[in-house]
């Protein structure tokens, strides 16, 4: 048993995935996440970061790069936080030459950001029998048949 080398992720709109696809030179995925050190610590929403992302793959799905815009902590409050990190989402797609939203399939992949794992990464337990891969720091879940759907 081994999880495929590259992950087919379903475009859905009006969830996490509606802003991923294809432009001119591969795919991307762009994203809005936060990571929170563990374990929780008691100022925890000063530690809770969240960003805008975008991962560029080349069209046979190899990770290119990732691109990070800090856009605020949980203390700030949602309604800042969220609009910058929508924005800063935005202004990156919209730098996308001929972007198109549509499903993706990219290969695994990961990157250190201040200190947290970004990336595509094989989660399985193979002592257990088990086989996911997830989508970090959102930590969304893929699992067989590996058609898309994903549990976040």
């Amino acid at each position: 048993m081994a999880v495929p080398s590259r992950i087919k992720i379903k475009r859905i709109p009006d969830y996490y995935t509606k802003t991923i696809g294809k432009y001119e030179q591969g795919q991307f995925m762009a994203l809005i996440t936060a990571t929170l050190p563990l374990p929780i610590p008691r100022n925890w929403k000063e530690q809770k970061r969240w960003y805008a992302v975008l991962h560029t793959f080349t069209a046979e799905g190899c990770h290119v790069k990732t691109e990070v815009i800090f856009a605020g902590t949980e203390s700030d409050g949602e309604a800042v936080f969220m609009t910058r990190a929508r924005k800063f989402r935005d202004e990156m797609v919209s730098g996308l030459k001929n972007s198109q939203f549509c499903d993706v399939e990219v290969e695994l992949f990961s990157v250190q950001i201040d200190g947290f794992t970004f990336g595509l990464v094989d989660a399985s337990h193979p002592e257990e029998n088990y086989e996911s891969v997830h989508l970090l720091p959102n930590d969304f879940a893929f699992f067989k048949p590996w058609d898309g759907s994903f549990d976040a």
